[in-house]
């Protein structure tokens, strides 16, 4: 990854290829989670709406309460609502009070904020739309509350529309161990637009939820890396890092591709302490996804001797 200038950064056709091998790593692990988990956020939402016509409103409404609010209290609101209007829409949430909503959301971060946004909105889809959620990412932004993320999250799951990728806190964390984003970028807004400046759109549509489930239930805050596959395999370079005492060699090798430019020949004489040897510069520079077959196949040798 170089920075061309202040405002546009290049990224090499390698650098993104291991990315990708990471993020494929990232994707099954989280496809071995039980149906449980997968299920999360605004999804849940919507699985609430009595009918297709209604998501995208539902969607609009989940969106609002998510933010530094968990799913279970997300849920429990949405519950509220719907057990009080009995049906969701523009017209009817135009027209309620605030003093309801304010029992409604009780337990809701920033429940103020919210509620107005929800009134404000309503009342703009029920005047200016014809009750009809826009299904456009920039109508989207122009309602009160709707940022970008939002707007992506109500077009991805009310509309199946795949705008863009999302980033929480929870996967910026993960972003950032990985070293995917930029260290001085510490907001999701920022995050998701340099992430979309290198992946390419066709995996937009699972990278969101691999990587937010990932970090959420694996690259957590205490990380359970002995359950991570990218640790497992030595190509999470937070883990390198952090175990420098017997995998500081495998720093090195990431480092020195941008850093040098020089491509470096890995003897494989015991993986678990990744001996480098510089004697051959001829040599092609591993890929993580190499370092992820070489380990597998190091193990199976390992469990053969035994």
């Amino acid at each position: 990854m170089k920075r061309k200038d202040k405002e546009e950064i290049i990224y090499s056709e390698d650098e993104v290829n291991e990315r990708l091998a990471i993020l494929e790593e990232i994707k099954k692990k989280v496809e071995t989670f039980d149906e449980k988990k997968l299920q999360f956020g605004t999804n849940l939402i919507t699985e609430l709406s009595p009918d297709e016509q209604s998501k995208p409103f539902y969607a609009l409404i989940g969106a609002l309460l998510s933010t530094k609010t968990c799913e279970t209290l997300r849920l429990k609101v949405m519950n509220n609502l719907i057990e009080h209007y009995k049906k969701l829409t523009p017209e009817i949430m135009s027209k309620t009070s605030e003093d309801i909503l304010n029992e409604l959301l009780d337990g809701c971060y920033g429940k103020v904020r919210k509620i107005k946004f929800i009134l404000e909105c309503s009342k703009v889809i029920h005047n200016s739309y014809n009750d009809i959620v826009p299904d456009d990412i920039d109508e989207l932004k122009k309602l009160p509350g709707i940022g970008p993320k939002l707007a992506k999250i109500i077009c991805a799951i009310g509309f199946k529309k795949i705008e863009g990728i999302t980033v929480d806190q929870r996967s910026l964390l993960l972003l950032s161990r990985l070293e995917w984003i930029l260290k001085d970028i510490s907001n999701d807004n920022d995050a998701m637009k340099e992430v979309e400046e290198w992946l390419p759109k066709e995996h937009w549509s699972y990278f969101s939820k691999a990587t937010i489930l990932f970090a959420k239930y694996i690259c957590k805050p205490n990380p359970l890396c002995d359950e991570c596959p990218l640790a497992k395999h030595y190509v999470c370079k937070y883990y390198c890092k952090k175990h420098n005492h017997h995998l500081q060699h495998l720093t090195r090798l990431y480092d020195s591709k941008l850093q040098q430019g020089k491509k470096k020949k890995i003897d494989i004489e015991d993986l678990d302490s990744m001996i480098i040897s510089e004697d051959d510069e001829e040599h092609e520079f591993l890929s993580n996804l190499d370092l992820i077959q070489l380990s597998q196949e190091h193990q199976e040798n390992k469990d053969v001797s035994k």
